[in-house]
């Protein structure tokens, strides 16, 4: 790591980072063009696909949201531990 690069910390998930103010396109918002907020019970619906055997893209059509989305609350499923099944598998 380079010895100009700032390191931030964090104790727990919920604590948020302090963005040091630079020029302007110092910094990318990744994936802007995404909802969040997704309604619990449609979440619920996605792991329980997801641990029955649904691939991402399925699991997509079936909920009627946008597949980006769907792996997003596959990453926050999983964070909480709500999954049997990994997301993915390395061979």
């Amino acid at each position: 790591m380079p010895a100009e690069a700032e390191v931030f910390r964090r104790e727990r998930a919920s604590d948020r980072y302090i963005l040091p103010i630079k020029d302007p396109g110092h910094w990318t918002i990744m994936l802007e063009g995404l909802e969040f907020a997704i309604e619990t019970d449609k979440l619920h619906e996605i792991a329980r696909l997801h641990n029955e055997g649904y691939t991402p893209m399925q699991i997509s059509k079936c909920v009627k949201r946008y597949y980006p989305e769907v792996m997003v609350a596959l990453l926050h499923l999983a964070m909480a531990q709500k999954l049997v099944r990994p997301i993915a598998t390395v061979h």
